[in-house]
């Protein structure tokens, strides 16, 4: 099985010294392991816990190890994966900014109005017109149709909705995945996958995400990042992040269709927007995230940076709020949800606060999905997981 990988946004799988040298194979593996878990879930299989021991694969029975779905395919201590991962990538026409381009120590600080912080991003991996990075997936258990039925999903959605390799949550990622001959691959019709066993609610189950893409139409398309919320602070007006503009010149140059909105939305998202519901602190950092010390959690909600279809520009938001939680409890969250598609799908001709944060520039949704929820533009309230799948995938 061979696929071919589009840059549409830069692509992060970590490195030394908080530089992307290369696309590492670990984190491409890592990414598509943590989707088809959630996947695998919805469909009800058996996915253990790799984060607790006491729930992580094997399992022990009369008969021996005994390995969850999940690890079956991906290996577990005792198991060998059930397929080998190799990148092919041509540093000439595929790289990172370069040493002398980009302070590996110093990443860029995009710091939106307001914010004594803001967010860190680097320069990633990237892919130029008429390159690609491509992986081979060599079968060494399943037969090849077998493997492939239970890896497409995933490219596709990735492909569709989310992003692949590390930082997602703050832009990185979006692809355009194709097969060997640079054609769209083709959505399940029907899923091999392990099904109808269980409802794990309390870790990442494709029923309890939401995915959304949306547009946005500037007003003046030559330099419209120059009126970002972050960006402008950075580019001109603070004279503390100066030293970061030839580090973003750079990246703006090598990739022009891609803009790095992703801190702006998630500063709307976390300090304009989730306000507005008055939860306590707990609540925010659950959805959000946090960094005090060692004390970290991850985001559950992603934005991409904004990226060029056509002539288009485009951007992500999708997130998992799991349906099980005593801190985000589920009237905290079908809240969260619904008022955030209501505001991300004001009329063309009303203005958003989010759009402030875009140099007012207008946004239009595109699309929006979300499993067994009135919310969904393409099939509401579809409460047939394989059917929900098959259309999210198509």
């Amino acid at each position: 099985m061979r696929i071919k990988l589009k840059t549409l946004t830069p692509i992060w799988t970590g490195g030394v010294e908080k530089y992307c040298d290369r696309i590492h194979e670990t984190g491409i593996i890592g990414s598509i392991r943590w989707w088809y878990e959630a996947i695998v879930r919805g469909l009800g299989g058996n996915v253990c816990n790799i984060i607790e021991a006491e729930t992580s694969c094997p399992t022990k029975d009369a008969s021996g190890n005994k390995y969850c779905d999940v690890c079956e395919l991906f290996g577990a201590t005792g198991k060998s994966r059930a397929f080998r991962l190799e990148i092919d990538e041509v540093d000439e026409e595929c790289g990172s900014l370069t040493q002398d381009e980009y302070d590996k120590k110093k990443p860029i600080n995009i710091r939106p109005s307001k914010r004594t912080r803001g967010w860190f991003t680097g320069a990633g991996r990237y892919t130029i017109d008429g390159t690609f990075i491509n992986i081979n997936i060599v079968n060494l258990r399943d037969s090849e149709d077998s493997l492939s039925s239970k890896l497409i999903p995933v490219f596709k959605l990735i492909n569709n909705w989310t992003a692949i390799g590390s930082r997602t949550q703050h832009g990185f990622g979006v692809v355009k995945i194709t097969d060997d001959q640079g054609n769209d691959l083709e959505g399940p019709e029907d899923f091999s996958l392990p099904a109808a066993k269980e409802d794990i609610r309390y870790l990442p189950n494709i029923k309890d995400f939401f995915f959304t893409r949306l547009n946005i139409f500037p007003k003046n398309e030559d330099d419209w990042m120059n009126d970002i919320d972050g960006l402008k602070n950075t580019m001109t007006a603070n004279p503390d992040l100066r030293r970061y503009i030839p580090y973003l010149d750079q990246r703006i140059e090598k990739m022009p269709n891609s803009i790095p909105i992703a801190p702006a939305v998630k500063n709307w998202l976390r300090f304009t927007f989730f306000p507005t519901f008055k939860k306590n602190k707990n609540c925010e950092q659950f959805v959000f995230g946090k960094s005090i010390n060692k004390d970290k959690q991850a985001s559950k909600i992603s934005v991409s940076d904004a990226y060029k279809v056509g002539d288009k520009w485009e951007f992500r938001i999708w997130g998992w709020l799991p349906a099980a939680n005593q801190t985000f409890q589920a009237n905290h969250r079908s809240d969260f949800i619904n008022n955030l598609k209501e505001n991300l799908a004001a009329p063309l001709e009303l203005t958003s606060k989010l759009e402030e944060f875009l140099g007012n520039n207008k946004i239009e949704m595109i699309e929006w999905r979300e499993f067994n929820s009135e919310n969904d533009t393409v099939d509401k309230k579809q409460n047939d997981i394989n059917k929900y799948l098959i259309s999210l995938l198509k």
